[in-house]
């Protein structure tokens, strides 16, 4: 082993730079040329994290498929000081060229270099980055007053590494790594693989060398170096850690509990046992996303693998059981069967997603993850049925080329889609293919037709032809349901059309779906209806109960009752499944978005529904996080209108009796949804202007400035925020003084969300200026922007604010957290003369791969001015006359 310790460091003899490769943040990228391919990289890595600078020495073993006189990588951001070519008799030092531009580096050879295997060895010195792109940084605070450590990591979304260290850096590339790493003796230092060999390097100083990878993507090559302690423990034969900056690792305990869990149930799920020895997980204190699942080493944000037991709330034990789960199965779906076709990586996330939920299920079913899945099923099809949607399936894009996809559709409609075809085909029928998919491509490139052959194999249903549509067409349908009673037997009429809420005309799309019916009479029985035809009718034994269709909401489409039909669920609707009366207020608001029937239709529903007490229902009815359910919606269009005061009087209405119900504190055996259904009321109360919630949200913030064990976790949240929306200067500031003395980053980001819902315009001004500022970290920083930017009520503000502090924002938060909260601040207006001015400023700052999502934001700005000018009058007249029956109600009570 010590002989490439050796070669790798004879490389740092001093030489002058050859020059400096340096590119704008906005510039595209092509491919590379594909005569010369990297077999194994040997990389040796100094980081500096005073200079900020890492010195390294790299030997590619590279084969050229065919003659050329030019080698060509990428390279960005690096200086490279020597480079040589080695082969059989041949040696030659060369000379780098740079392409800012295209982010590569060539080297142009004397003769010719004929097919075969060849060394390339390169010296190079890269950056040490304070946001996550390429090697970067990261100051931790701890729990026992240690001064503050840096911790380095790679970020590994494509086009990263190449700020690093020169490499083909593309999917298409594959080979093995190989790592070694001089630093502090004291330091933790991880990477993919195991440690080889740990080597002592003077008193103060070490080299680790780790074993080499199997074949990946130069990306996925993994990195991190600091202190760190560990959690540890075994299951099944493999080793365990939770790693966390010094003073947390007892957060891990849930995690490694959870992993425990996991490892087994995934083994057995996937009939193959997990393909690693050992399994670290590192709790990154910072924004942390590993969107490309890293090859043996899932790395987090620490949001989504530690939890205080103490203080916690059950939906971060949730956040943390599904980033788990769906890291733990990418290492089936992506290390165990690789996917190589760029058109075909969604359905890795997809598999993972969806299982993860499915073993959520399984070991916490008071959870209702399905159910409440519903929340996310609305984010992607609002945007799903926009201007902007796209096949999630759309060929192989050029090397380099970003897709223009939004995240949330390649994110959350594949697991979506595989939910519904489970729900279809059957759970056992389903398992058992993706078991043969697993087993039979084992270590083989596969694609999402292998999955489908497979899965057609098991289910024997006509599963390739159903989801070659649903893939490789943007969107879903709209299935339209009549119903007739011929000789006391129920015919139903199916009909589909393209679901559209923004475009002039539908195109000619047609799916085949499964449409899951159910009546009142057999609530526990569900027939499907496979529609693979523009229309088409199916019988059904008896006229009897009310008749649902998409039965579970498990169906990824929007379902339009003929008129009688949806009369009979509105009086019968406290009789359907807490799934099923979801699926038909959901439904109903999206069908008044697409101008398929009034407001008044869904109001109606709601009123018919107002003594429902499913969290899941009001929750989704409200919308959490950045996605905006309809009630939420309105009060977003209501703002600076006349009407808003009605309207949120009457939401106030709604809640106001189920809160005084529940009561504030906490019962004995209750269960955790109630703790947080009673969260979302009080919030929801506080933030529409109940002043009893919000006089008693005050006096609990003072009770827990005095004694926090006073405030139930569950409540802090929805309490903070409620302090933070009505707060003045001097509360506005003790805020901002907990935020930075508290070492919980779960307790920060609470007290930093809550200074971004504030009213007062000048503390929101005060809250952006503090939020850019050196005070705050990166990661911390950019979420809570983000929340800004989602729920503020001063978007004039926010955008005036990135507009004239972009170029400070960029550097602090890179170009991908800019552009995300740029399109956040757009699709906050409901104005659309913000239209072209949003875009035109996109259009002159940010790089082609980040238009897309602001393109996004400002079709869903327009949208929304629309829906403004249609619904509002209508729902403006409806509230006032719901209040005003009210009142007279009221008067005649005794």
């Amino acid at each position: 082993m010590r002989k490439p310790i050796a070669l790798l460091l004879v490389c740092f003899i001093a030489a002058a730079s050859y020059g400096e490769n340096t590119a704008n943040i906005q510039t595209t990228v092509a491919g590379l040329p594909k005569n010369v391919v990297p077999r194994n990289y040997l990389i040796h890595m100094e980081p500096n994290v005073e200079t900020r600078a890492t010195d390294g020495a790299e030997a590619i073993e590279i084969e050229v498929l065919a003659p050329t006189n030019r080698i060509v990588l990428n390279s960005l951001d690096t200086q490279i000081t020597r480079a040589k070519i080695e082969g059989g008799d041949r040696q030659e030092q060369l000379v780098p060229e740079f392409d800012a531009n295209q982010q590569t580096v060539w080297f142009d050879l004397k003769e010719v270099l004929l097919p075969g295997k060849y060394t390339l060895s390169i010296r190079f010195q890269s950056g040490i980055n304070e946001q996550p792109i390429g090697l970067f940084i990261q100051d931790c605070e701890d729990r026992v007053a240690l001064p503050v450590e840096p911790l380095l990591a790679t970020a590994q979304q494509p086009g990263n590494t190449r700020r690093i260290f020169p490499c083909w850096d593309g999917p298409a590339f594959q080979a093995t790594v190989q790592l070694s790493v001089r630093t502090e003796k004291q330091n933790t230092v991880l990477s993919n693989t195991p440690i080889q060999i740990e080597q002592q390097l003077g008193p103060d100083q070490k080299i680790v060398v780790f074993e080499k990878t199997p074949l990946i993507p130069i990306n996925m090559a993994s990195l991190v170096c600091g202190k760190l302690e560990s959690l540890e423990d075994e299951v099944a034969g493999i080793k365990l850690r939770i790693l966390t900056t010094p003073g947390k690792k007892e957060l891990g305990t849930f995690a490694m509990e959870v992993t425990k869990q996991l490892l087994p149930y995934l083994n057995d799920y996937f009939a193959i046992p997990f393909p690693l020895l050992k399994l670290d997980q590192v709790a990154f204190p910072s924004a942390w996303d590993d969107s490309t699942g890293i090859w043996g080493e899932p790395m987090c944000d620490e949001n989504a693998l530690l939890c205080d037991p103490k203080t916690s709330y059950e939906s971060t034990r949730q956040r943390v059981f599904l980033a788990i789960a769906q890291k733990l199965a990418l290492r089936w779906c992506t290390d165990l069967v690789p996917m190589n076709s760029r058109s075909d990586r969604w359905l890795r996330e997809g598999l993972a997603s969806w299982i993860a939920r499915k073993a959520a299920d399984h070991f916490h079913p008071q959870w209702k993850i399905w159910l409440h899945a519903a929340l996310d099923k609305e984010s992607v099809m609002a945007f799903d049925a926009g201007d902007m949607t796209q096949a999630i399936q759309t060929g192989t894009p050029a090397e380099g080329e970003a897709s223009n996809a939004s995240d949330v559709l390649l994110s959350q409609k594949p697991w979506l889609l595989l939910r519904m075809l489970e729900n279809f085909s059957g759970e056992d029928a389903f398992r058992e293919g993706v078991r043969g998919y697993l087993a039979a491509h084992k270590t083989s490139e596969t694609t999402s037709e292998d999955l489908w052959g497979s899965l057609e194999r098991a289910t024997r249903r006509p599963i390739k032809k159903m989801m070659v549509a649903w893939t490789e067409q943007p969107g879903f349908p709209l299935i339209k349901v009549t119903t007739r009673c011929v000789n006391g037997n129920r015919v139903i009429s199916l009909e589909q059309v393209p679901f559209i809420l923004a475009r002039g005309g539908a195109t000619p799309l047609q799916w085949g779906v499964p449409v899951g019916i159910r009546t009142t009479t057999s609530p526990n029985e569900v027939k499907y209806a496979l529609l693979d035809k523009l229309s088409n009718s199916f019988d059904l034994v008896g006229c009897g109960g009310v008749l649902q269709a998409n039965a579970g909401n498990a169906g990824y489409f929007r379902v339009l009752y003929e008129p009688a039909l949806f009369n009979d669920l509105r009086k019968n609707v406290q009789n359907l499944p807490e799934s099923d009366r979801l699926c038909l207020s959901t439904d109903t608001w999206a069908l008044v978005e697409s101008g398929h029937q009034p407001a008044t239709s869904y109001l109606d529903l709601l009123e018919d529904l107002r003594r429902d007490d499913s969290f899941a229902f009001w929750q989704c009815a409200l919308g959490a996080g950045e996605t905006l359910g309809a009630l939420k919606l309105i009060d977003h269009l209501e703002q600076g209108r006349p009407g808003r005061e009605a309207y949120q009087k009457y939401i106030c209405s709604l809640f106001a009796p189920k809160l005084q119900v529940l009561g504030w504190d906490e019962s004995t055996g209750e269960n955790a949804e109630t703790g947080d259904y009673r969260a979302m009321l009080i919030e929801t109360l506080g933030f529409f202007g109940d002043r009893d919630v919000i006089d008693k949200s005050f006096k609990r913030f003072e009770d827990y400035r005095e004694n926090p064990d006073s405030l139930a976790p569950n409540l802090r949240a929805a309490v903070i925020a409620i302090v933070g929306r009505y707060s003045s200067e001097s509360i506005a500031h003790e805020l901002l003084s907990m935020a930075a003395n508290t070492w919980s980053e779960e307790e920060k980001r609470m007290y930093l969300r809550a200074l971004g819902a504030a009213l007062d315009p000048a503390l929101a001004k005060e809250t952006l200026q503090y939020l850019i500022s050196e005070k705050v970290k990166p990661g911390d920083a950019s979420m809570a922007l983000e929340y800004f930017a989602a729920n503020c009520e001063h978007p004039n503000i926010a955008w005036s604010f990135a507009v004239a502090n972009f170029k400070q924002m960029q550097e602090r938060f890179g170009s991908v957290r800019q552009s995300r909260w740029l399109s956040l601040i757009a699709a906050g207006f409901s104005d659309d003369q913000r239209a072209d001015e949003v875009l035109t400023f996109g259009k002159a700052n940010l790089p082609p791969s980040a238009l897309h999502e602001l393109e996004t934001a400002v079709d869903q700005l327009q949208f929304r001015a629309k829906l403004k000018v249609k619904t509002l009058p209508t729902i403006d007249a409806w509230i006032k006359a719901n209040l005003e029956r009210t009142r007279k109600s009221a008067s005649r009570d005794p």
